[in-house]
């Protein structure tokens, strides 16, 4: 044979065995880099998940915070509904229009919420864990983030992909999870959806309420000098009428802008006027929560403006024959 014939046949042996090679490296390099994918996809199918039991969790303690202070609302709107009905001996006659308006504002809000019967299942639970562990704070949810109610959920279970073996890797198993992945992440953006829905509804219960601390808050800066003008028309007033009116209207004048809040020997909540009591728990309001409290001491304020005339109505009458400011302050008709 001639000598470039061996060469010929030693190249055709190289070109063989760099074939074999590649039979066997080839499929190795494509196995390894879908494993890779499968991997990588396998962890984004976690962070999804992860992050779709976040939202949910987040969607879900937004949704029971917003029904406990949706009670809290309407509690809030009857009284500012009774403030607006007394007469201008009570509060200036722009005092009353405001909270007229303020309250058929909180009124056509109210009016227009409804909870979907997924919801009412969830508050129920969390209304059920208040019953049974008897939480303190619960008639102050609009003082409260949604952090603050955790405890009233039940936890979720995480759900995570089991993965398979590298060696078990194939094209189909890699296509089975990124289907995965797809529904994941479709799943996380319709849950993401529902938290922004949550947290507007809840925003703007909020932002109704702060607008009522409008009207509230010019009540509240007027009650001081009008608790001395009925006093002046009632001399002969209770000493307990009088200690309440000046007591509450100074107490709901203080409330606009107290920095913190304390309770009082009878759980009432008040502002604190100079340094906290250090053995006394104080704590920082919201503006939606401090509408309502507000509105509290107006209304014994009001109680104390009644409660004026009527204990000076006796020596009135027993020296008139008759009470001379019966008709001027009686309550307007609802």
């Amino acid at each position: 044979m001639k000598r470039s014939h061996w060469w010929l046949l030693g190249g055709g042996l190289v070109v063989v065995a760099l074939g074999a090679a590649a039979a066997v490296v080839i499929p190795q390099v494509l196995h390894q880099q879908r494993v890779a994918q499968y991997n990588e996809t396998v962890e984004q199918i976690n962070t999804a998940f992860a992050q779709t039991q976040h939202a949910q969790l987040e969607t879900d303690r937004a949704i029971v915070l917003y029904a406990l202070q949706l009670d809290e609302a309407h509690a809030f709107q009857a009284v500012v509904e009774e403030l607006a009905g007394y007469s201008d001996h009570y509060f200036s006659t722009e005092s009353l229009a405001a909270l007229a308006g303020a309250n058929e504002s909180l009124l056509s809000r109210l009016a227009d919420d409804e909870l979907e019967e997924a919801e009412h299942d969830l508050i129920a639970q969390a209304r059920s864990m208040i019953d049974e562990h008897g939480y303190v704070w619960q008639t102050d949810f609009l003082n409260l983030d949604i952090d603050a109610v955790e405890q009233l959920l039940s936890p979720a279970s995480a759900t995570t992909p089991t993965p398979v073996a590298d060696d078990q890797v194939t094209t189909a198993v890699l296509e089975d999870a990124r289907d995965v992945l797809e529904a994941a992440l479709e799943e996380k953006q319709q849950v993401d959806q529902q938290l922004t829905v949550a947290r507007e509804r809840a925003q703007s219960l909020i932002d109704e309420l702060e607008a009522a601390l409008v009207p509230l808050t010019q009540c509240a800066f007027e009650a001081p000098d009008q608790a001395e003008q009925v006093l002046v028309m009632y001399p002969d007033a209770a000493v307990e009428a009088v200690t309440q009116l000046r007591d509450s209207a100074a107490m709901a004048a203080a409330s606009v802008d107290a920095k913190v809040f304390t309770t009082n020997d009878d759980y009432a909540v008040v502002p604190v006027i100079g340094e906290p009591d250090a053995d006394k728990p104080s704590f920082a309001a919201t503006d939606s929560w401090r509408a309502t409290v507000i509105a509290t001491h107006l209304t014994k304020y009001s109680n104390a403006i009644t409660a004026a005339w009527i204990t000076d109505a006796g020596s009135l009458e027993d020296a008139l024959g008759f009470n001379p400011y019966l008709p001027f302050f009686a309550l307007a008709a609802p």
